[in-house]
């Protein structure tokens, strides 16, 4: 059985030889088990998988009206269109605006003037400049991306431009992805699977179960939940599934249990409605395999002694002089002896370009 947070704590100050909190502190032992966990990822991979949509549809405006588009024909506008801060690129005038609001399916509001009738557009993600390119700014704490897919089973090649991830394929490949079965008889494929390597769990919580408190919608990126523990902090990243989705969902702010109740903010949006309050959440409680935790215990002190060696700069201590550079050197042999120890049987990293068309 896993490891819990508590008994990861007392592995670690055992090994530090701490008497309680009299020579670490709870947040600095915190501190360095948080650190080892980011570190534990670059060795041996936390991988999460979260499904974005490639945004592929376009037209051409059929009327004038300020500050607005008005297509008509394809009758293609989603009311989340606004709420999803989709870009509206005019293709014949090379200009671009942000979807604000949706009056019908014919008609958005934007935030430019910049569509006349019979101008071409093009629509496409938040932040985004072509049709090849998702938003993944809204997944926190992701460290690097391991791989990509689309549509899903297929590797892709891609590159990554702060908060964009662009797909290194032929712009063909990109469907017509308006949803309206009026103008499109087949409904398009548009789900990219993208994995991200994300920093290792080990939740600070005792209670790793909860229910709602009250049911959800599809899409929704908040849910209130009840049946915790009666009080604690759900941290930033932690990952959950619910009962009936497929998806591992990620916290997206540091949230407080209070009464064992909490409202989780979270990403990606729910894949699907939850029908009843029954439904149960489960917390990630750890992503150590137990076949790791003495090694990663052994990391994680290196990094509180890496990190209270300068405390001792200019202190006169029972050590003398060098006790700064005792607690660096200790710190950095025993990190480099775990981390030798974690990268066995790991296969090394390996690039590899995949098909465009």
């Amino acid at each position: 059985m896993s490891l819990d947070y508590s008994a990861m704590t007392t592995l670690v100050t055992q090994r530090l030889q701490s008497a309680g909190t009299t020579d670490y502190t709870v947040s600095e032992v915190d501190n360095a088990i948080t650190n080892a966990l980011a570190e534990l990822s670059g060795i041996r991979p936390h991988l999460v998988e979260i499904v974005f949509k490639v945004e592929g549809r376009y037209g051409r405006a059929t009327s004038t009206s300020a500050d607005n588009l008005v297509d008509a024909t394809n009758g293609q506008f989603l009311a989340a269109d606004a709420t999803d801060e989709k870009v509206i690129h005019n293709t014949t005038d090379n200009k671009r605006a942000v979807v604000l609001s949706q009056a019908s399916t014919a008609q958005i509001g934007i935030s430019s003037d910049i569509m006349t009738i019979n101008d071409q557009y093009e629509i496409y993600n938040k932040q985004c400049w072509n049709h090849k390119q998702v938003y993944i700014g809204d997944i926190p704490e992701n460290s690097e991306i391991h791989s990509v897919e689309f549509p899903i089973g297929t590797r892709r090649s891609f590159k990554v431009y702060d908060r964009v991830l662009e797909l290194k394929i032929d712009r063909a490949i990109i469907p017509d992805t308006n949803s309206n079965t009026a103008k499109i008889t087949n409904l398009p494929d548009e789900d990219m699977l993208v994995r991200f390597n994300m920093s290792h769990q080990l939740s600070q919580l005792t209670d790793w179960s909860a229910t709602f408190a009250a049911t959800a919608s599809a899409a929704a990126t908040t849910i209130a939940a009840t049946a915790l523990q009666g009080a604690g902090t759900l941290k930033v990243g932690s990952e959950f599934n619910i009962e009936n989705h497929k998806a591992t969902y990620i916290v997206t702010a540091s949230t407080t249990i209070a009464s064992s109740a909490v409202t989780i903010p979270f990403y990606p949006p729910l894949e699907a409605a939850v029908s009843s309050t029954a439904w149960a959440i489960s917390i990630r409680k750890s992503s150590l395999e137990p076949k790791v935790e003495d090694d990663f215990a052994d990391l994680a002190t290196a990094r509180a002694l890496l990190n209270r060696s300068p405390e001792f700069f200019n202190a006169i201590s029972l050590g003398g002089g060098e006790v700064w550079r005792n607690f660096q050197s200790v710190g950095e042999r025993k990190r480099e002896e775990a981390l030798s120890r974690l990268r066995r049987g790991v296969p090394p990293k390996t690039t590899r370009m995949y098909p465009t068309d």
